[in-house]
């Protein structure tokens, strides 16, 4: 089963937003098709006591095919529906088909953005 073409491309066709990233080490102002999760995700913190953060979700897909990689992702600026977001972490949300079928959660911050 193709979850990309199934499930991912009809949700990040109606819900997706241009956004645009700059990775740490990669390319100034790379435009991504985020999903806005900034009113917040459950992120297990602490002794997995769940908190709420706000987050973009992206195909990991997305990225590979513009050559961004993961570990550049931290601390990296993300421009989102007008506001200015720091990457503070991110958390992998794989497809039933793996990793690189799934999403990446951005953990955001809009602290020293």
């Amino acid at each position: 089963m193709d979850y990309g073409a199934l499930l991912y491309s009809p949700v990040y066709a109606v819900l997706g937003v241009p956004a645009l990233l700059t990775p740490v080490d990669g390319e100034p102002g790379i435009l991504v098709t985020a999903i806005d999760k900034t009113s917040g995700i459950e992120v297990a913190g602490a002794f997995d006591v769940l908190t709420i953060k706000p987050a973009a979700a992206i195909r990991v897909r997305e990225l590979a095919a513009l050559g961004v990689a993961l570990a550049d992702l931290d601390e990296s600026p993300l421009s989102l529906n007008g506001r200015l977001w720091r990457v503070r972490s991110h958390m992998l949300k794989p497809s039933p088909r793996g990793e690189l079928e799934g999403e990446v959660f951005l953990i955001l911050s809009d602290e020293d953005a």
